[in-house]
């Protein structure tokens, strides 16, 4: 048996905006700041149950408190984000397989705009197989349910298969997922909630996602190329509804995404020399 407790504690103060004597557009200075106090702790535990099965055990606690000044925009908040885990894992000859149960809680809290509190709690259940199919092969399926307090049942399978043949290895994988919305797209980090509309019904996003991972190795030099793409329903974004005025909105339609990623790589008596190139194309 083995318990792994971890305890964090952080406190940061930023000041940002406009640089001294520079201004935005209309002529003005823009003044942005914040300061975060963080609080964390996570335990990971392992047990044998039989011969041929261990429990683990995976637990988190977040508490993550903000103070932000948007100009003359002051905004008090909190997050908060706790999980727990309990699986059993098991293997038999060529097959492994892992089972369990989990609960995420995310919540966010605001004394300056509390249209936008909300908190999210998420059981799940979850399992997974892993087939040696050859030396060479592995194959594996999972799949997952999360019953979401605010977006109802959500489905997630997997398939994946991992090949090395000799110096290769090649990954493929296919899959779907959720993901549920917030108000915290990039452009609000930035400008804060002032501007945004209280959330509606917005529907969550859901995703199927593809790969396919190839990799060679042979003495000092390494190469590998992945292919990607997702296809995105309810995406959400941003749009304007009236001067100075924002709310979040799921897209219509498909959004798609398409991406490749070159990696070489040369290693040799300590000195390493890594090149990469990161295609990517969406729409909308």
């Amino acid at each position: 048996s083995s318990i792994y407790l971890t305890l964090g504690a952080m406190t940061e103060d930023r000041v940002g905006g406009t640089l001294p004597g520079r201004t935005v557009p209309d002529g003005t200075s823009y003044v942005q700041g914040q300061e975060t106090q963080r609080l964390d702790a996570g335990l990971v535990a392992q047990t044998p149950v039989s011969d041929a099965a261990e429990l683990n055990l995976r637990a988190s606690a977040m508490r993550q408190d903000h103070l932000h000044r948007y100009e003359d925009v002051i905004e008090d908040d909190r997050h908060i984000s706790l999980f727990g885990e309990a699986s059993i894992a098991s293997s038999s000859g060529a097959t492994a397989w892992v089972g369990g149960i989990a609960f995420q809680q995310d919540g966010f809290r605001s004394d300056t705009f509390t249209a936008f509190d909300y908190t999210y709690d998420v059981p799940g259940i979850f399992a997974q197989i892993e087939q040696e199919a050859s030396l060479d092969l592995i194959l594996a399926a999972s799949a997952r349910v999360d019953l979401h307090s605010e977006f109802g049942t959500q489905f997630s399978p997997r398939l994946s298969a991992l090949y090395r043949p000799g110096n290769w290895t090649i990954r493929g994988s296919f899959g779907g997922g959720f993901f549920a919305p917030t108000p915290f797209v990039d452009e609000i980090e930035a400008a804060g909630l002032s501007r945004l509309e209280p959330l509606g019904d917005l529907e969550a996003e859901t995703a199927r996602t593809a790969s396919l991972d190839v990799g060679y190795s042979d003495g000092p030099w390494e190469a590998n190329v992945t292919l990607f793409g997702a296809n995105i329903e309810n995406a959400t974004r941003l749009t304007e509804i009236a001067p100075d005025r924002v709310a979040l909105v799921n897209i219509e339609g498909m959004t798609r995404v398409r991406g490749s990623e070159l990696l070489l790589r040369f290693k040799q008596n300590g000195f390493t020399v890594t090149g990469s190139y990161v295609f990517v194309d969406s729409s909308e």
